[in-house]
C-alpha cells in the first residue's frame, strides 16, 4: 500500500476544507471567551490561562477522536451486518435528523 498522493484534487479539497473548518471552529468566541473571562476574574497569569486553554483543547481533541473512532467502529460493524445497506441507511439518518 503506497502513501496517499497529495496531488489528488479530492484529497487536497478534504485537507483544505478540514483546515478551514478547524480554524473557524477554534475562532468561535464560545471556545476561547470563557477562558479569557475566568482568567481575568481569577487574576490568572497569562501562563496559567494558556495552560488551562491547552489542557482543555487537548481534552476536546481527545474526546472528539474517541467519539469519532466509536462511530467509525460502529459503522464498520453495522456494514458487516447489513452488507451494502449502510449508504442508504446513513442517508436516511441524515435526512431524518
Amino acid at each position: 500500500m503506497s502513501p496517499p498522493d497529495l496531488e489528488q484534487p479530492v484529497l487536497l479539497s478534504l485537507l483544505g476544507g478540514g483546515f478551514a473548518a478547524a480554524f473557524l471552529h477554534a475562532a468561535l468566541p464560545t471556545h476561547w471567551l470563557p477562558f479569557v473571562l475566568v482568567g481575568r476574574a481569577q487574576r490568572w497569569s497569562a501562563a496559567r490561562s494558556l495552560a488551562a486553554v491547552t489542557a482543555a483543547g487537548l481534552a476536546h481533541i481527545a474526546s472528539t477522536v474517541m467519539v469519532g473512532s466509536l462511530i467509525v467502529a460502529a459503522g464498520l460493524a453495522l456494514d458487516t451486518v447489513v452488507a451494502g445497506l449502510l449508504p442508504w441507511l446513513s442517508a436516511a439518518l441524515l435526512f431524518g435528523f
